[in-house]
């Protein structure tokens, strides 16, 4: 036996958009969805949705991907008005 599992043996993992789970957790609670129901329609694992609603996983942790951004979103928002009124008069860097 491989000392490493095969990929029909790997778990596949979120294959699910975590913003779903959110929509989801709100028609739980706001219209009585059933937990099992509610993971069926948005399309994700009931264990997920049941482990937000016992309070086990915070329902708001969406995932984060990729490296943390350089710039605060002020100067980030500073540097693209720059490049577009640049791009407008047609300067080229």
């Amino acid at each position: 036996m491989s000392a490493f599992p095969s990929s029909v043996q790997m778990k596949r993992r979120r294959n699910y958009d975590p913003y779903q789970i959110v929509l989801a957790y709100k028609e739980v609670m706001e219209s009585g969805m059933s937990i099992y129901k509610a993971a069926r329609v948005f399309g994700f694992p009931e264990s997920t949705l049941r482990d937000r609603h016992l309070g086990i996983q915070p329902v708001d942790q969406l995932p984060s991907h990729g490296p943390k951004p350089i710039f605060p979103r002020d100067e980030e928002n500073l540097l693209v008005n720059h490049l577009s009124y640049m791009s407008n008069i047609e300067y080229g860097y």
